[in-house]
């Protein structure tokens, strides 16, 4: 199925280009509880941003950012350059799109500073440019990158998207390295009667049938292995909720759980 972006009507997007100048993207972000401006304090910094990057909260497809803008600059409306075939619209000239990328000092501080897109690369799926302020080029994944035609509330939900789904990844990486990590020799096995259950089930099998008891020996190792940790998971789960800041060193900060039906 073919990819569709949102569509801004012409009118709406005359009126919001001066009311994007209203807001501060940094300010944004800080409303929303973002911490862009030291990553290493952030939840989950460890972890690259623009893999949590929702793709669908774009309103433009990649390089409509470049294609649009160059059509304007042309003369052609947004709507007619996409319309019609590329035979019939004027030659694309090689121009500099205004935006705000999120820029690393020396120190790894990140701050909102402003750039020129020149082109955007399929393959890395990032766009290249220079810091208008250095002249130092840069290339850029999107998700660093707020385009001076863009609503900056609606980009700003976007980064405090992928920022939160970042800090539930980095919470559940942790919360099965614990789990995983828990001592297993003192969970007691699989009782006898269900050692004999689980026997009878798998012997009747096409795959064990007639096999010998040296060929369950590993399988009952592994259900063993897995009874011990989801038992583990339980006594985890249970002082965590009641000891959650002095069990660990931080917070975490996982998924709701799922309703059972």
């Amino acid at each position: 199925m073919k990819k569709t972006f949102g569509v801004v009507k012409k009118r709406q997007d005359k009126e919001e280009i001066v009311d994007f100048k209203k807001f501060d993207i940094e300010e944004l972000l800080l409303n929303l509880g973002v911490e862009f401006r030291n990553p290493a304090k952030a939840p989950g910094g460890w972890l690259p941003l623009e893999a949590f990057d929702n793709k669908e909260l774009d309103t433009r497809a990649p390089k409509d950012w470049m294609i649009v803008k160059r059509a304007q600059q042309n003369g052609s409306s947004p709507n007619l350059a996409q319309n019609e075939n590329t035979e019939s619209q004027p030659r694309l000239v090689r121009t500099e799109i205004p935006a705000r990328g999120l820029w690393k000092d020396k120190d790894g501080l990140c701050f909102w500073r402003k750039l020129k897109i020149q082109k955007y690369l399929l393959q890395s799926e990032r766009y290249e440019g220079y810091w208008e302020n250095t002249k130092e080029k840069c290339r850029l994944h999107r998700i660093y990158i707020l385009f001076d035609e863009e609503d900056p509330r609606e980009f700003a939900n976007r980064f405090h998207v992928a920022y939160e789904t970042r800090v539930k990844a980095d919470s559940l990486l942790k919360y099965n390295f614990y789990v995983e990590n828990m001592p297993t020799h003192q969970i007691p096995e699989i009782d006898n009667e269900d050692v004999n259950r689980i026997l009878s089930m798998t012997q009747n099998t096409k795959q064990l049938r007639g096999k010998s008891s040296s060929d369950t020996t590993t399988l009952l190792s592994e259900v063993n292995f897995e009874f011990a940790k989801t038992m583990n998971k339980i006594i985890f789960d249970k002082h965590l909720k009641a000891n959650g800041p002095n069990l660990i060193s931080g917070p975490l900060s996982l998924p709701a759980e799922k309703e059972q039906a």
